[in-house]
């Protein structure tokens, strides 16, 4: 057989197969079907819980002992008893009459002039004056200081020898106050620190610090008729033990208003005070 005549049959061949495989509509893709997906519910199994109660275990807490301890904040006030005896103590002191300042009503205030003093002894006086005229409803100090001149109180500064040389009995009154007053020496210790007549304080200027303020301030209060001590107050100008107060307590000042309340006089006996004030016997 000639070959032209082999490829003519094979060529019919793949025509045929084409053909066929036209007809028979050719390549088929697999279809893909949507299978839709199961959901597989979970299963929760409810195992019942089995509570178990522990019994509470007190434990016992530590004693403790609580010691309460009162404090007293501030100060107490005084009861009426207390000041009374406060008043007796510094107003009389060893005499059955008041000794306070009368002053005449032609004059507004009474006037203090320091001789020799320092600065810091003017400040003081000053501060005492104003505390005093707070107190005292009827008689009055001037505030105004004076360094030289004349005046109704003197405030004398003198070296300890000096002072020693001043005579109680002898010492002649000064100042314009013919009253008398009960003649003082003050000492710190064993110290003279001032001596007082009626209108004359000689203070010892060789004192210092708070002990020279204290004398100066005891002094001043002396001549005004608070010429007793008092041992009912510590923190008072005029307790009875050694001491460098110099402020006028609350205590102070309320002695200080009875003795010049209207109704007081220069003399006044205790009997006669009485009727007018109640005073312990």
């Amino acid at each position: 057989m000639k070959s032209s005549t082999v490829f003519l049959i094979l060529g019919i061949l793949i025509v045929s197969v084409g053909l066929a495989w036209i007809i028979s509509g050719g390549l088929v893709l697999p279809v893909q079907t949507n299978v839709p997906q199961t959901t597989t519910p979970t299963i929760i199994t409810m195992v019942p819980v089995t509570t178990v109660t522990i019994p509470e275990t007190t434990v016992p807490s530590p004693v403790t002992s609580v010691i309460t301890t009162q404090v007293t904040t501030g100060a107490v006030p005084a009861s009426a008893g207390d000041i009374r005896e406060h008043f007796v103590g510094i107003t009389y002191s060893g005499t059955n009459r008041l000794e306070r300042l009368n002053y005449s009503a032609s004059k507004s205030r009474v006037v203090i002039c320091v001789l020799s003093g320092g600065d810091d002894d003017i400040a003081l006086i000053e501060k005492i004056v104003k505390e005093f005229n707070e107190a005292s409803p009827t008689l009055k100090i001037s505030e105004n200081i004076k360094e030289s001149g004349t005046g109704d109180l003197f405030v004398k500064f003198l070296p300890g020898s000096g002072l020693s040389a001043v005579s109680l009995a002898d010492a002649p009154d000064s100042g314009s106050f013919s009253e008398p007053l009960t003649r003082r020496e003050l000492f710190q210790g064993e110290v003279s620190a001032a001596k007082i007549i009626r209108g004359t304080m000689y203070i010892n200027a060789d004192l210092k610090g708070d002990v020279r303020k204290h004398v100066l301030a005891r002094s001043l209060m002396y001549e005004m008729g608070l010429t007793g001590d008092s041992s009912i107050f510590s923190d008072s100008i005029f307790y009875t033990g050694e001491n460098t107060n110099m402020d006028l307590t609350s205590a102070d000042k309320k002695v200080i208003s009875m003795l010049y309340s209207d109704g007081t006089y220069n003399g006044m006996t205790m009997e006669e005070l009485q009727k007018k004030i109640y005073l312990p016997s």
